[in-house]
């Protein structure tokens, strides 16, 4: 959960970040209606922590979602964002990516985004992270010595 936080928090907040970063961010565009029976609520609680209520508080969610900030408030001034996700992402957040890929452009909100081969896994945070520590640098106006 920390790339939908880093974008929760920075989206909030552009006048104290300034830029943010998110690999393969648990972005989902609209949650699917369902009714959790105390078993389910338990994983659920196990794979999100209990950032969203225990039982999962559906109303909560949707007024923290990234997409209900960009949509809800104004736009952020300055804010400069990147986010990628892998094609094959094992919890189908490229969906959701690439819907709010689709959001920031509706918004004229410039950002960074790609989709690339790739799992939710290891391998592809380790490939990815230097493009997004690369679009930080830049954001900084840092030159990196060569």
């Amino acid at each position: 959960m920390g790339g939908y936080g880093a974008l929760h928090l920075a989206l909030l907040f552009p006048q104290t970040f300034g830029s943010v970063s998110a690999n393969s961010p648990a972005l989902i565009a609209k949650l699917p209606q369902f009714r959790a029976t105390p078993g389910e609520s338990n994983i659920l609680a196990m794979l999100l922590g209990t950032a969203f209520g225990v039982p999962f508080d559906r109303a909560f969610w949707e007024r923290n979602s990234p997409f209900t900030i960009v949509r809800e408030r104004p736009r952020p001034v300055g804010l400069k964002i990147y986010f990628d996700c892998g094609t094959e992402d094992s919890y189908g957040f490229n969906v959701g990516a690439q819907a709010f890929h689709e959001l920031l452009v509706s918004r004229h909100m410039p950002h960074e985004f790609h989709l690339y081969p790739g799992g939710h896994d290891w391998m592809y945070f380790a490939q990815h992270v230097p493009a997004s520590l690369e679009f930080q640098s830049d954001a900084f106006g840092v030159t990196p010595k060569r």
